[in-house]
């Protein structure tokens, strides 16, 4: 992995000269996080794993299309095909978060991206990074104030063909008591993926559930929320 790293960082000099390597932040199944410093600023560089056990059924079910040549590597997980998985979810990870972030969504912007990795902003302050939902104790006001965020940026990913996929308390980050939404690689098309039902209505079950208690919200009325969207999708 650190290969990996050197290899990125190195590509990104090209657009950044002054960029320095700060530390790592996150280690996950799919891609590590880290903290780069560069133009004054810090900025959070994903890196994706090249070996992610998921990745090349996860990349052909949210590109939804590729050419035969193309899913016979992503299955047998060739030398083509570990390279073209890492590309799936690096630009669909930077493609979507350009598009949103451009729209007002609530997610991080990004600056650039090389073969296998996404430079973003930096969700946090100084080095600390923003902490989790599921790891933070919100009052009942600031917990409307999420809530309803949230459920008008899954609506606006709706309106613009976008299912997150893996959308959890556990992927929003909470920065100035303000919710901040990551990890899109496993995101896909509302109307045209054989998935987007299901994970639309988990990703809906899964921010509900947090706010179930404190809110004392019902299902039902989140749910009519997105009849319009479920109803038309063509699956």
């Amino acid at each position: 992995m650190m290969n990996i790293l050197s290899d990125v960082l190195h590509a990104l000099r090209e657009d950044y000269p002054d960029l320095e390597y700060v530390t790592q932040v996150k280690s996950g199944k799919e891609a590590t996080v880290h903290i780069v410093f560069a133009e004054g600023k810090y900025m959070a560089l994903k890196v994706y794993r090249p070996n992610t056990k998921n990745a090349a059924r996860g990349s052909y079910m949210t590109i939804g299309g590729l050419d035969k040549r193309s899913q016979r590597a992503l299955v047998n997980r060739s030398r083509h095909g570990l390279k073209l998985e890492r590309e799936l979810w690096t630009n669909k990870e930077f493609e979507v978060l350009t598009q949103l972030n451009s729209l007002g969504a609530a997610v991080p912007e990004v600056y650039g991206t090389v073969e296998n990795a996404v430079l973003m902003e930096f969700i946090g302050e100084g080095q600390a990074a923003a902490p989790r939902l599921a790891d933070v104790k919100l009052d009942l006001e600031t917990a409307q104030q999420i809530f309803q965020t949230l459920l008008d940026n899954i609506q606006l990913f709706c309106e613009l063909d976008i299912v997150h996929g893996d959308l959890s308390p556990f992927n929003i980050l909470v920065l100035n008591q303000k919710p901040v939404i990551i990890d899109f690689p496993q995101s896909m098309s509302l109307r045209k993926n054989p998935l987007a039902r299901e994970r639309l209505l988990r990703d809906l079950r899964n921010v509900f559930e947090y706010f179930e208690t404190q809110l004392q919200v019902e299902w039902g009325g989140v749910a009519r929320k997105y009849e319009h969207y479920l109803d038309n999708i063509m699956y």
